[in-house]
């Protein structure tokens, strides 16, 4: 059932100007499902700017500014390429649309609310009188999901693949240029090897499916891949922790998605948000991962251990040279 607020009754709705907004100040919202929840103004634009709550993370029930850099009133829907994943069959003003409801921020018009069935399968109209599969567009491996779930810029063309940092954080939606770093890019099937695109991978009990449908031990099997590698971590705290922020961070080892690197960069000096070197794509510019060498241990060690300033998790504080020589022992 959409909207999702799971245990929370309903959203906070943003404070502008120092002033507590009701529903009568809002025409859509978007998001709210995962991990955010972000409101339109009366034109259609998004509530943003310095010092406004605007944005409602569902995470946690809390707060936060966003884009600051933007007055209120200035930052649109359709103009700022939201409109092509978060919507069905979405056609800005300069596609010959009229904006929905005549609100001018929207930037355009769309068929369906969210992504439904069309955004991936094209019309159905034929396929809904034939039943038949050969009159319904199937489109499988990574391309499927790459239109949306991929931050291209000119930076991150598929020859450089830059997996882009925002307030020190990995970006939401880079799932395509993680995956260009490591071996599961060639799996038949792409993503569907994994995922049920028809399900959640966050919310699996309200939505029909199971967003991951296969474990990890369902291909790497043997002893060295044992479940019992390190006490109670799963291959998910180690090949995929969460580096990036979709709406918020616990603390500075640990935000609120995971990424799809899978690989672990063992070396204990090595960096995972760094600056690219001058000469080299995105020169100048923080990004993650820049080596593709995967993700360094602070990420995948201290959402469960603690640093030497014991910021982390629970468990014992070590020190990146000790994680290290632990982390040499594995899989062998």
């Amino acid at each position: 059932i959409y909207p999702f607020f799971g245990e929370f009754l309903s959203p906070k709705l943003p404070i502008v100007n120092n002033v507590q907004l009701t529903w009568a100040d809002v025409t859509y919202t978007l998001g709210g499902f995962g991990y955010k929840m972000r409101f339109f103004d009366k034109n259609g634009y998004f509530y943003t700017g310095a010092g406004n709550l605007t944005q409602w993370n569902n995470v946690n029930n809390a707060q936060t500014v966003y884009n600051s850099t933007f007055a209120v009133g200035t930052y649109g829907f359709g103009a700022n390429g939201c409109g092509q994943c978060h919507v069905t069959d979405f056609k800005s003003v300069a596609q010959g649309a009229t904006p929905k409801d005549g609100l001018i921020g929207l930037g355009g018009d769309w068929k369906f609310n969210g992504t439904q069935c069309e955004t991936c399968h094209g019309m159905g109209n034929k396929h809904a009188v034939t039943k038949s599969k050969q009159d319904i567009k199937v489109v499988t491996g990574t391309n499927s999901c790459k239109p949306c779930h991929w931050r291209r810029n000119l930076a991150t063309a598929e020859t450089n693949m830059l997996q882009q940092v925002s307030s020190g954080w990995e970006m939401h939606r880079e799932q395509t240029e993680q995956i260009a770093t490591n071996k599961h890019s060639g799996l038949p099937g792409g993503c569907n090897a994994c995922h049920d695109p028809h399900s959640s991978t966050k919310h699996d009990a309200q939505a029909k499916g199971k967003g991951v449908k296969v474990s990890c031990a369902t291909c790497h099997t043997g002893p060295k891949y044992a479940t019992t590698m390190h006490y109670n971590a799963t291959c998910l705290d180690c090949h995929m922790p969460k580096t990036a922020n979709n709406g918020t961070f616990i603390n500075k080892y640990l935000g609120d998605g995971r990424n799809h690197n899978f690989k672990i960069n063992i070396d204990p000096a090595a960096k995972y948000i760094t600056t690219a070197p001058a000469g080299q794509p995105g020169a100048g510019s923080l990004w993650a991962n820049y080596d593709k060498k995967g993700t360094t241990l602070d990420f995948a060690c201290y959402s469960c251990h603690k640093d030497v300033d014991n910021v982390g998790g629970t468990k014992s504080w070590q020190t990146m040279v000790s994680l290290s020589v632990k982390a040499a022992t594995f899989h062998k």
